[in-house]
This record gives structure tokens, sequence and C-alpha cells, in this order.
């Protein structure tokens, strides 16, 4: 019952995430959206509250340098 937002930076990834939405039920498909960005730009303009973030994955790993920013978004 969850509506879920995928963020990702990588194109490649975020196609293959696209591709993979192909396949779901349309029960599902209808409460998953996939955005490509930069995570902080994204999150700085999101328009509605989030109840969980989950980082998979590299996620903060690969961003060493503005990982604080990154979960302060998120917060």
């Amino acid at each position: 019952g969850f509506e879920v937002v995928g963020l990702e930076r990588s194109k490649l990834m975020h196609e293959v995430s696209k591709k993979k939405w192909t396949k779901l039920p349309d029960s599902v498909k209808k409460r998953v959206v996939f955005i490509h960005g930069e995570y902080a730009e994204i999150l700085k303009n999101k328009t509605h509250q989030f109840g969980a973030a989950i980082f998979m994955g590299n996620a903060l790993s690969h961003n060493p340098y503005n990982h604080k920013r990154l979960l302060e978004a998120v917060n």
C-alpha cells in the first residue's frame, strides 16, 4: 500500500529501473515512480512529505562530500 519514489543519479540504472517497472502489475505501477537526477536537487524541490527514506546500494558512499546535506534534505 506504499507510494514509492525511487531517485537515481545514474542514467543507466534509471533506465534499468524503468524497464523493470514496465513488467510490474498495474496495481503496483500506479504507486511507483522513478526520477533521474541529483538527489539533493530533486529533494530540495519536493512537493510532499515522505513517510520514510531508504538508501540502497551505494547511495551515500557515492555522495561523500554532500551526504549531510542529502540527509537534511530527506529529513
